[in-house]
C-alpha cells in the first residue's frame, strides 16, 4: 500500500469507528504512529495498549478526518454517473455510508467540485480539452458537426484562450426529419468559476418525448452569439428547403436573429414561449394563480374564448400587470394561438459536453428499445398520437367527407345535416393547425 492509499485508508478507519486520531510520529518509509487525538488516551492505530474508550458516541458533525478530499474519493463514481447530484443530497449520502456523519454543506460542496475537478481536470484544462475532446466525439459519430472558436487576438502562456463552440449530432438531426417542424431554443447561464452561456435547440417527437437538437457554449446572449448559433442550427440540422417555426423568449438576440434571411432557405416563423411571458405577469403581479390563468388564455384556439380568458387576466392582475398586457396587444400572432397565421450549469465545460453526448447516447437507446417494442407488438403509432386518432377517429365516424379539389385541398364536410366547405393547406398556416394536434 502506497503512502496515499495508507492515509485514505486510516482516515476511512477513523471516520467509519468514530476514532479521531492524531499522528505523533510519521517516516520517509510511510511507518505512522497514530493516536487519539485525546490526550492521556493510550488508544493506538498498531497496538492496543487498553480499550478505547474515551471515543464521543455524540459526535456527529466534526470529525477531523472526514474532509471533502476523502468524500471527493468515495463519491466520484456516484458524481460520474450523476454530475448534477444535488448538494443536500450528497450530504445524505455521506451520512448512509460513515455511520450518521452529518456534515455541513460547505464541505458538501468543496468536495463536489474535488471530485468534479479528480474526474474532469480543473477549470482550465477542461476549456484546453475541448478540440480533443470533439475530436474523439466524432470518431464515434461521422455525422456529427462542431466548430471550435478561439477568441481572436487573445493568448496566454502561450495557448489561446477559448471564444465559443458548437456541436450538434446526426442523429438529432435525422430524428428531426421525422418530427413537427417545430423546435425551441433557450439558453442558461453557467454558475461555475467562468462565467458563460449554454444555447440549446431541441424538439419533440411525436409522443412529446423530447430530441435534443444543438448545443453552444459561448460568452453571453447577444444578437451575435445567437445569431450564430441559429445560422448553424439552420445549415446543419434543419437542412435548405424545409420550413420550421421556433418557438423562444423575447431575448433582442434572438428577435434580431430569425429575421436573419440565408439564401436557400425559407424564412422562419418565430413565436413566443408563453410560459416565458406568464413568468414576465408573474414579476409585474406577483400573483401566482395568474401563470396558470395567462398560459391558459394563449392556448384558446378561438379569438371568443380567447378574449373572454384575456379578460379575466385583466381583471386579475394589478395595474402593472395590464400595462404590460397592452403591450402585447399588437404581436398577438406571435403568442396566442387563436390568431395565429401561419428547463449541471456549475460544470467544467468539457464535462458539460461529455454529459450532453452521454445523455443523447441513453436517450436514443432506449428510444429505440421502445420502437422495436411496438415493432415487434405490430403497432404503427407510439402511445399519444395513437390515443388521437383514437379520439378523432371516433368524432369522425359521424362525418361524410368528400374531396372537390386535391391539388388545393378543398374538402365538403357533412356533419349531423351541416355542410361546410374546407381548406388543408400546407402553408404558414399549417403552422397553426400543426401545433393545435400537437403532433407531426
Amino acid at each position: 500500500m502506497d503512502c496515499v492509499a495508507q492515509i485514505r485508508w486510516l482516515q476511512a478507519f477513523a471516520v467509519i469507528r468514530k476514532r479521531p486520531y492524531k499522528v505523533l510520529h510519521s517516516y520517509a518509509e510511510c511507518c505512522y504512529t497514530v493516536v487519539c487525538d485525546k490526550e492521556q488516551c493510550p488508544w493506538r492505530i498498531t497496538k492496543v495498549v487498553g480499550p478505547h474508550n474515551c471515543a464521543d458516541r455524540e459526535l456527529t458533525v466534526r470529525h477531523p478526518q472526514l474532509t471533502s478530499t476523502l468524500i471527493a474519493k468515495q463519491l466520484m463514481g456516484i458524481l460520474k454517473e450523476q454530475p448534477n447530484m444535488k448538494v443536500r443530497t450528497i450530504i445524505r449520502t455521506v451520512e448512509e455510508i460513515y455511520g450518521g456523519y452529518v456534515i455541513t454543506y460547505g464541505k458538501a460542496w468543496r468536495a463536489k467540485q474535488r471530485a468534479w475537478k479528480m474526474i474532469y481536470g480543473d477549470w482550465e484544462s477542461g476549456y484546453e480539452q475541448l478540440p480533443v475532446l470533439f475530436n474523439a466525439i466524432k470518431v464515434v459519430n461521422p455525422g456529427m458537426h462542431y466548430e471550435y472558436i478561439p477568441k481572436p487576438n487573445a493568448w496566454k502562456d502561450g495557448r489561446q484562450i477559448f471564444g465559443r463552440a458548437f456541436w450538434c449530432f446526426p442523429q438529432g438531426a435525422e430524428a428531426f426529419r421525422h418530427c413537427r417542424p417545430v423546435f425551441s431554443i433557450d439558453g442558461t447561464f453557467f454558475i461555475g468559476k467562468y462565467r458563460g452561456t449554454l444555447l440549446i435547440a431541441i424538439s419533440c417527437d411525436a409522443n412529446n418525448m423530447l430530441v435534443p437538437l444543438a448545443f453552444a457554449l459561448v460568452k453571453k446572449e447577444n444578437n451575435d452569439s445567437w445569431g450564430w448559433f441559429l445560422r448553424l442550427v439552420r445549415i446543419h440540422v434543419v437542412g435548405p428547403g424545409r420550413e420550421v417555426g421556433i418557438i423562444s423568449d423575447r431575448h433582442q438576440g434572438i428577435l434580431h436573429a430569425v429575421q436573419e434571411q440565408i439564401e436557400g432557405y425559407p424564412p422562419l416563423h418565430h413565436r413566443w414561449c408563453t410560459r416565458h411571458l406568464a413568468e414576465n405577469l408573474l414579476w409585474k403581479d406577483g400573483v401566482k394563480d395568474n401563470f396558470d390563468l395567462f398560459q391558459v388564455a394563449a392556448r384558446q384556439l378561438e379569438d371568443y374564448y380567447f378574449q373572454r380568458k384575456l379578460e379575466q387576466v385583466r381583471t386579475a392582475t394589478n395595474a402593472e400587470g395590464r400595462q404590460w398586457l397592452a403591450g402585447l396587444m399588437r404581436d398577438l400572432d406571435k403568442w396566442t394561438r387563436s390568431h395565429d397565421t401561419g428547463g449541471i450549469r456549475g460544470m467544467p465545460v468539457n464535462a458539460i459536453v461529455k454529459f450532453t453526448f452521454y445523455r443523447l447516447v441513453a436517450w436514443f437507446n432506449e428510444r429505440h428499445a421502445k420502437a422495436e417494442a411496438l415493432q415487434s407488438a405490430r403497432e404503427r403509432w407510439a402511445k399519444k398520437p395513437k390515443r388521437h386518432l383514437s379520439i378523432a377517429n371516433e368524432r369522425a365516424s359521424t362525418h361524410e367527407v368528400q374531396c372537390f379539389d386535391l391539388g388545393t385541398g378543398t374538402y365538403q364536410v357533412e356533419h349531423r345535416g351541416r355542410t361546410t366547405t374546407t381548406t388543408m393547406s400546407r402553408g404558414p398556416r399549417s403552422l397553426a393547425r400543426l401545433s393545435s394536434t400537437r403532433l407531426p
